[in-house]
């Protein structure tokens, strides 16, 4: 039987959409907000009217779309966009990234060129695919150096103003680092490129 206290609970489900960069975090992102000076690629202020400015990353499991608060979140990915910088978070912490190019292209898509010290160029489209609740697909267009390709990448979004309207499923492990679920294999580039 799973128990455990709501205070645990509630920081599992706030550490999801937690955007604060402190300790090792820090580390990281100077090192790639460094690399962008030492690339002459100093963040600017830009208009980003309309954009949401955190995402966290979605799951869909069973046919249902679901906010997920992982054992591990090495894995989790989320986004935060300020006015001069946009920001990945991954497992090793929050990247810097700068903004070449945003575009608004029509009131449920959005495009950005974005620079980084991990990628020399990357092109990402975010577009709603329900906008009340603020999901929303990301595709990334870039290269990948290991590979040595191009490729595309689609994750599903949640809007974090909105992630309240989305169930939450907490994978709860106190003690040991447990498996994750195995999620819905879905389709994404399909979803992205259905005409409305």
């Amino acid at each position: 039987m799973l128990r455990f206290s709501l205070v645990t609970f509630i920081g599992l489900c706030t550490q999801v959409s937690d955007f604060k960069i402190s300790g090792f975090d820090s580390d990281t992102y100077k090192q790639t907000l460094n690399y962008l000076y030492s690339q002459k690629l100093f963040p600017k202020k830009q208009s980003l009217n309309g954009i949401p400015t955190e995402w966290v990353m979605l799951e869909t499991y069973k046919g249902k779309v679901y906010v997920y608060t992982p054992c591990d979140f090495y894995y989790h990915y989320k986004v935060k966009i300020t006015d001069s910088t946009f920001i990945d978070w991954t497992g090793e912490g929050p990247e810097a990234t700068y903004i070449q190019k945003f575009r608004k292209i029509d009131s449920s898509t959005f495009y950005f060129l974005l620079k980084s010290q991990f990628f020399s160029s990357r092109q990402l489209t975010i577009k709603y695919i329900n906008k009340e609740k603020g999901i929303a697909i990301f595709r990334s267009k870039f290269y990948n150096l290991l590979s040595n390709k191009s490729e595309e990448r689609y994750q599903l979004m949640g809007d974090v103003k909105k992630i309240r309207n989305i169930p939450l499923l907490v994978n709860y492990c106190d003690y040991q680092k447990e498996s994750e679920l195995d999620f819905d294999q879905v389709n994404y580039a399909t979803k992205f490129n259905n005409k409305k």
